[in-house]
């Protein structure tokens, strides 16, 4: 397994297309796991300057020069993150064998994104984690609507489990026609 560092979001998309394109050349025995814990919201690089002009600073990120004054109030913009799984299964890597995660605070909101993504996005199957009990149990669901709970055992790692499963997914996958 290749683990592939990154520090922006920025950095990330580029990173993911880059690794998604060179992984084609492997069809469908190429696996990958979106797992980054990539933030919903981010300052895009063309905002991050500092605007003397305007009444309410603009904070350049990483590069200020100044303490932000207090009087002056804070006025921060995020954006959403780009949605990049739909160019990754359909146009870079599609035939890849796909994997993604989401987490969430409500089950009942966990499983309507579980869902909503497979129908979006082709993964061949999301993992889903609660965040109170992400560290002990998961739910693996496939776009065929197969369920799979997995729950941390005393002699076997959550991560190992996964891997382990999904490994046999894809062996499966890689023998259908």
């Amino acid at each position: 397994m290749l683990q592939i560092p990154f520090t922006t979001v920025q950095e990330y998309l580029f990173l993911l297309r880059d690794v998604s394109i060179a992984m084609s050349a492997l069809g469908a025995r190429a696996v990958m796991f979106l797992a980054a814990a990539v933030s919903d919201f981010y300052v895009p690089l063309d905002k991050m300057v500092r605007d003397s002009s305007s009444a309410s600073a603009r904070l350049t990120i990483g590069q200020a020069s100044h303490k932000i004054q207090s009087c002056d109030g804070l006025h921060l913009e995020l954006e959403n993150v780009p949605k990049m799984l739909k160019a990754l299964s359909c146009s870079w890597c599609p035939k890849a064998f796909l994997v993604s995660f989401k987490l969430e605070t409500d089950a009942e909101m966990l499983m309507k994104k579980i869902r909503k993504s497979l129908s979006s996005y082709h993964q061949h199957w999301v993992v889903g984690n609660l965040l109170q009990t992400r560290f002990s149990r998961v739910t693996l669901v496939s776009p065929h609507d197969q369920v799979v709970e997995l729950k941390r055992e005393e002699d076997n790692d959550l991560n190992t489990q996964i891997v382990k499963f999904l490994s046999q997914q894809h062996d499966s996958f890689i023998l259908k026609p």
